[in-house]
């Protein structure tokens, strides 16, 4: 599934729910994560960037999650990826989010330091 596709396959089922509930678009983004199995990390990572870089409403978690949910891209995390995903963060939920499911994990495996 390459990053358009799967962008507008988010936005559909975002444009099913009518009150976005964190348990709700959880569901989405693991029927997501479901397709993108098999996907390269380059592709999920690119995904990732693509939605943190349009940061619009769910954007962020789904793209923290999304990496957190794809083993290869975890574990091939670097120091320049992880504040790439990081880059224009502006409320709490997105920090924790981020540091909770992207930097804390990477940090955790020596992939990136203080």
């Amino acid at each position: 599934m390459r990053t358009p596709e799967a962008v507008r396959e988010l936005d559909r089922a975002m444009a099913a729910i009518r009150a976005p509930t964190v348990p709700l678009v959880r569901k989405i983004r693991r029927a997501i994560s479901g397709r993108l199995r098999t996907e390269s990390r380059a592709d999920v990572f690119t995904l990732a960037i693509a939605l943190v870089s349009r940061d619009d409403g769910f954007d962020r978690f789904i793209a923290s999650e999304l990496v957190a949910a794809h083993r290869p891209t975890m574990e091939r995390l670097t120091a320049r990826d992880v504040p790439a995903l990081g880059t224009g963060m502006d409320s709490w939920d997105d920090v924790d989010t981020f540091a909770s499911l992207v930097a804390g994990p990477a940090w955790r495996a020596a992939r990136i330091s203080v």
